[in-house]
C-alpha cells in the first residue's frame, strides 16, 4: 500500500490528466456547443454564404453598434430598429446578455443568425427577447473608428 503522500500525489496526477484531456478536447471557442434553445449549425464570422432556414452561431462585437452587419451572402445588412448605435454607454438590457456584462469597450453578444428569406436576416440571443431584423444594404460597410 502506498504511503498517504504518494496516494495523494497519484490522485492529483489523475485529476490533472483528466482536466487536461477535457480542456483540450473542446477545440476553439467558435466550435464550442452553443448555449441555445435552437442549436447552431456552424459558427460564422462574416463573409460566408448562409443557407436559408439554417441557424448559425455569431458572436457580435457591438462596439460600433448594431445597425450594420456582415457581409454575408456578398452583401452588407442593415436594420431600421437599431438597439444600440455604438455611442455612449451600452444599454442595460444589452449589457445583461453580453458575454461579459462588465465589459465597457467592446461587449460581445453570443447570438444566432438565421437567413429567413433572401432579404431577411435575423440576429437573436438565446435566453433573451432580443431579435434584430436586417435587410440587404447596398452601401459600403464602414470600418469602425
Amino acid at each position: 500500500m502506498l504511503p498517504t503522500w504518494r496516494a495523494r500525489l497519484a490522485q492529483c496526477a489523475v485529476v490533472l490528466a483528466v482536466a487536461v484531456l477535457v480542456s483540450c478536447s473542446g477545440g476553439s471557442p467558435d466550435n464550442a456547443t452553443p448555449p441555445s434553445d435552437e442549436p447552431a449549425v456552424n459558427a460564422v464570422t462574416g463573409g460566408e454564404t448562409l443557407v436559408a432556414g439554417q441557424t448559425y452561431r455569431y458572436v457580435f462585437n457591438i462596439h460600433c453598434g448594431m445597425e450594420l452587419l456582415g457581409p454575408f451572402d456578398q452583401t452588407g445588412w442593415k436594420t431600421d430598429a437599431n438597439p444600440y448605435a455604438g455611442v455612449g454607454p451600452v444599454p442595460d438590457d444589452l449589457r445583461a446578455i453580453a458575454e461579459d456584462p462588465n465589459e465597457q469597450i467592446s461587449p460581445m453578444l453570443d447570438g444566432r443568425l438565421r437567413l429567413e428569406q433572401p432579404d431577411r436576416l435575423v440576429f437573436t440571443v438565446p435566453g433573451s427577447d432580443l431579435s434584430v431584423v436586417y435587410a440587404p444594404y447596398e452601401g459600403p460597410l464602414p470600418g469602425c473608428a
